[in-house]
This record gives C-alpha cells, sequence and structure tokens, in this order.
C-alpha cells in the first residue's frame, strides 16, 4: 500500500496598511493625541475624547480624508497627506470643530483615492 501526501499551501494576506496618523487635539501635534493604523479604506472614528476638537495630525505613508460625522459621513475634507498643523486651514477654515471620522489609503494625495468618489471640502 502506497501513501501519498498532497501539502496544500495556505497563502493569507493580511490587509495593507493606508498608513499611521496621529491626531491631536492642540495645534502643531499638542495635547492628547492618538495614533491608528488603519488598513486601506477602513473607517476610524476618532476618540470621543477629541471628537469635534481635532485640531492637527499627522499622516504617514498615505493620505486620508476626515469626516464631520462618525463612521465617515457627511461633510468631508479634501484628500491629505502629510502634517495638518491646524485643520482652521483645510478646506476655508473650520474644521477643527467638526472632525469626528476619517479614512485613508496608501499612496499619496494626488495619485490615489480609496473613500469613493474623489472628494472636495463640502
Amino acid at each position: 500500500m502506497r501513501f501519498t501526501s498532497i501539502a496544500f499551501a495556505l497563502s493569507i494576506t493580511a490587509p495593507a496598511l493606508a498608513s499611521t496618523v496621529k491626531y491631536c487635539n492642540g495645534l502643531s501635534l499638542a495635547g492628547t493625541c492618538f495614533t491608528s493604523s488603519p488598513a486601506d479604506g477602513t473607517c476610524i472614528n476618532v476618540d470621543l475624547s477629541v471628537n469635534d476638537q481635532t485640531h492637527s495630525a499627522k499622516i504617514q505613508s498615505g493620505n486620508c480624508v476626515f469626516w464631520a460625522n462618525a463612521n465617515c459621513g457627511g461633510d468631508h475634507t479634501d484628500q491629505l497627506d502629510g502634517t495638518i498643523n491646524d485643520f482652521n486651514t483645510i478646506c476655508g477654515g473650520g474644521w477643527q470643530k467638526r472632525i469626528s471620522s476619517f479614512k485613508c489609503c496608501s499612496g499619496d494625495a494626488a495619485s490615489t483615492w480609496c473613500a469613493g468618489n474623489k472628494p472636495t471640502c463640502t
């Protein structure tokens, strides 16, 4: 009797990390800060302690869109990358008192968009 062994290799690919986002309730990344590393296209609600109080953020290795409502709903910013020292300078101002969630993807803001239609500030 001959036994034949067949091996199956499973390849499981984890979702790509879009970037690391540090967001803070103070200007220029000061104050209470939180860091998140969401998978591409995953909506993240900001910590409730800084909801509608996020003043600055640093986005590493990707781009993000910030929304006024939880679960990436309502008005949103343009897609942003790099460091935002003052959200009051984004989309004509006022965003430092509006941010409740964000979604990011890999690539730069000029060439990649992962959150639906290419946004403009609303």
